[in-house]
């Protein structure tokens, strides 16, 4: 009887060894991998279209394992970062395309030609960002945008402490397709405003105009950034786009 407890004993403690040492299988997890595999074919596929020998040849890999799956997640990672460098490739290269005809259109509608090739500068949303709050700064100072703030607050426009300067930096950042620089002389767009969108164009349209008005009068003559006279400030803006018809 002892002998027969023993080896019961002895058994049960050899077979939770065995279980123990094998990992256990998630169908999930598994499913997940071939799902994996077959995005690599296909974007091994896509690649290899655009750029023949840019890419290898699709991950094969006999079985799920932790570092298979972290394998041919940075294979995909690769490839899609080539795929959409395309893409955002040929956007620009489409834009730059259409950017011709406006400008040539600004030309006929207001009457002059501009001096020389208008520059160009295309941000990313994250530089877009940045740049509006350098040239934020160039005009308005954190004190400043502070007193503004507290100001409305007190007529009850704003409730209080109401971080005014990074609302209007995200706002100008979320809406902005395009803007003309008068002091870098360039005009900044942003990489996914395309120009197939109307809207887009006119936009482009509009800032052209000041491009042209640029070369032609001097943006940075005109009291444009005057914050103590409001009326100063806008004349000359509207005479600017009234010129230019007469």
């Amino acid at each position: 009887m002892l002998f027969s407890s023993r080896f019961r004993a002895g058994g049960a403690a050899l077979l939770l060894g065995l279980l123990g040492g094998c990992e256990k299988k998630d169908p999930l997890a598994e499913r997940k991998f071939q799902l994996l595999l077959e995005e690599n074919a296909r974007l091994v596929q896509a690649v290899a279209a655009l750029e023949p020998g840019k890419a290898g040849p699709p991950a094969h890999t006999e079985s799920y394992s932790a570092a298979a799956v972290t394998k041919v997640t940075t294979e995909n990672d690769a490839l899609r970062e080539v795929l959409a460098k395309h893409d955002h490739e040929k956007a620009l290269a489409s834009n730059k395309a259409q950017r011709e005809p406006i400008e040539k259109q600004v030309n006929e509608i207001r009457g002059l030609a501009f001096k020389e090739p208008v520059t160009y500068e295309v941000l990313n949303r994250k530089q877009i960002k940045q740049t509006m709050a350098g040239k934020l700064a160039e005009v308005f100072s954190e004190k400043e945008f502070a007193q503004m703030a507290e100001a409305m607050a007190a007529v009850g426009l704003l409730p209080a402490n109401y971080p005014l300067r990074q609302k209007y930096i995200d706002l100008l950042s979320e809406q902005v397709a395009a803007f003309y620089d008068q002091h870098q002389h360039k005009l900044f767009m942003y990489e996914d405003a395309t120009l197939e969108n109307a809207q887009n164009r006119v936009v482009l349209a509009h800032e052209l105009t000041h491009a042209l008005q640029d070369q032609h009068f001097g943006l940075n003559r005109m009291p444009l950034e005057l914050k103590t006279n409001d009326d100063a400030r806008k004349r000359p803006a509207r005479w600017w786009r009234a010129m230019p018809r007469s």
